[in-house]
């Protein structure tokens, strides 16, 4: 605000100048007080709503200014680069960095997905529209970089956003070197600037399934001994209809039925069932698919859960080009599926894997064993509850007849010694049974456990008498020693089995296992009977004669 010039009486300025003063920010208080008394002394009764429109007016003036800074200070400082990621109802999603931020469309920009944004240096405001990477094709970007490699995941939604890439990161790229079809990996982040980091990847080609573990030996029914029980309960998962007047009843019957796991202690069969059922599928000409959970746990995020949707997407196929229902089997499975309340750091950074895992249990055609150690301990309850993946318990331990029937069966066809009859094997089966569970005999206490209440728990051959330890640990492994002993001494056949030589073996090898058994792994091998709640103190081998095993000379 000016006044007209002219002439104040008493004063060497005109009243321009003096209203001037009054307004100008730049003066100090007393400059101002003074210009103030002067105008009074000229202008009299007017001069208060002048000074009021002139303060109105020196606002106004400092606070253009202070906008004139700020945003010279915005369009001129340190910017963020950030990409396009959606648009909505005057609102952009802007990838910026490691994070997404919403922020309000500029009314003068048109803004599209794909297309860079630059904002200021706090990411609150965006200050100008750049150009679209590769002319607005898909583009991927890295979640994290770690060794010169990353994992990528396309932006744009769409039939292909579930989509999974691990690629490694080349150097920067000019983005006008780029072409139609190439894919953006990401970003580093360089004093708060996005250096893009590319590789020329081509469109985004299917996921191929790597091929499933072939199994080295193939289970027969007939070699499975006491798990007649859970034989029969996986039978029910394989059920189809056979006409239809079954339909309804196995229809809802499935319902509740996609698959189970397998709980029990280190060798008790886990594994050959899983192994039968994957031979039986197979021969019936479906897919089944035996991995190792090791297999989805991927360093990166994400691909580990791409990997898991790739297989089920590959039973699915084969179910409907061969009318057989395929299986999954995972081993190991608590390296996947930790109870997500005991914290994330169980995980580390996996439970991606397990929630795909869960949403695909009940929409799949495919059926799935998991196999566990520590189900009944560790895993999540929502995989394991009915409905889903409920648990089986294979007994820990075999009985005496069991025990009889399966060295029976291992024997079966070898040349035993004594009266050779059809009844041998069954006979060599009773000795190593009796050895095993005779109530005074030599194998009836190897182990002495002291818990922290002052009991002292004895355990014999019978606690540890495992499947895998009757034939994998007792009967084969002797049967490999006496053909070594035989092979050396150049005979042209193995001689026949002796008895002696089985029971000798099994109570070396019990006397062997107890001393094996340390306090940190006597819970994983005889759970059933410590109590929970109690603290074992000590693991004591039981001292027992070792005989040594005689042969006749060769």
């Amino acid at each position: 605000m000016k006044g007209r010039s002219r002439s104040v009486p008493g004063a060497d300025m005109d009243l321009g100048a003096l209203i001037d003063m009054n307004s100008d920010p730049e003066l100090s208080p007393e400059q101002q007080a003074e210009a103030r008394d002067l105008l009074l002394r000229v202008i009299g009764p007017v001069a208060e709503p002048v000074l009021r429109a002139c303060g109105l007016a020196a606002a106004a003036q400092r606070e253009a200014r202070a906008m004139r800074q700020e945003l010279d200070r915005i369009t001129a400082g340190t910017q963020l680069r950030g990409i396009v990621t959606g648009t909505q109802n005057g609102h952009v999603r802007v990838q910026l960095g490691g994070t997404e931020r919403v922020f309000v469309r500029p009314e003068e920009m048109t803004l599209g997905l794909g297309q860079c944004v630059y904002t200021d240096a706090g990411g609150q405001l965006i200050v100008a529209a750049g150009d679209y990477l590769v002319g607005g094709q898909t583009f991927a970007f890295v979640q994290r970089l770690e060794q010169r490699q990353a994992l990528v995941r396309p932006l744009r939604d769409g039939a292909a956003d579930d989509a999974r890439q691990l690629a490694l990161v080349s150097d920067v790229v000019d983005l006008d070197g780029l072409e139609p079809e190439d894919r953006v990996l990401g970003w580093s982040i360089d004093f708060g600037n996005i250096i893009l980091v590319t590789r020329r990847l081509g469109p985004i080609a299917a996921r191929e399934v790597e091929e499933e573990l072939e199994l080295d030996r193939v289970v027969a029914r007939e070699e499975i001994v006491g798990l007649e029980d859970v034989l029969e309960r996986v039978d029910r998962l394989f059920l189809d209809p056979p006409s239809a007047a079954y339909r309804r009843m196995l229809g809802e019957g499935r319902r509740g039925s996609v698959g189970a796991v397998f709980s029990g202690v280190p060798g008790c069969g886990k594994s050959m069932v899983a192994e039968l059922l994957v031979g039986e599928v197979r021969r019936r000409g479906g897919r089944a698919l035996y991995r190792t959970a090791s297999h989805y746990l991927i360093k990166w995020v994400g691909e580990g859960a791409g990997r898991l949707r790739a297989d089920f997407a590959l039973l699915e196929r084969a179910y409907r080009e061969t009318g057989v229902r395929p299986l999954l089997v995972l081993d190991e499975l608590e390296a996947i599926a930790l109870d997500r309340q005991q914290g994330l750091m169980l995980h580390a950074g996996h439970l991606d894997v397990l929630t795909t895992l869960l949403a695909f249990l009940t929409r799949s055609s495919a059926r799935m064993i998991g196999i566990s150690n520590l189900a009944d301990r560790f895993l999540d309850v929502a995989l394991t509850r009915d409905g889903r993946l409920p648990m089986i318990s294979f007994p820990a331990t075999l009985g005496a007849r069991q025990v009889t029937e399966l060295v029976a069966k291992v024997l079966d066809g070898i040349a035993l010694a004594g009266n050779g009859g059809p009844d041998a094997a069954t006979a060599f089966g009773d000795a190593v049974s009796d050895l095993v569970f005779a109530t005074g005999g030599a194998l009836a206490e190897v182990l002495r456990v002291q818990l922290a209440d002052g009991r002292v728990l004895t355990f014999g051959a019978r606690d540890l008498a495992t499947a895998a330890t009757i034939a994998d640990g007792i009967v084969r492994p002797t049967l490999e020693r006496v053909a070594q002993r035989d092979l050396r001494a150049g005979l042209p056949e193995p001689r026949p089995l002796r008895l002696d030589e089985l029971r000798e073996a099994t109570i070396d090898y019990f006397s062997e296992r107890a001393r094996t058994i340390t306090r940190e792994s006597v819970r994983s091998v005889l759970a059933q009977r410590i109590p929970p709640d109690q603290q074992v103190i000590t693991v004591e081998a039981v001292n027992g004669h070792r005989r040594g095993v005689k042969h006749d000379a060769a």
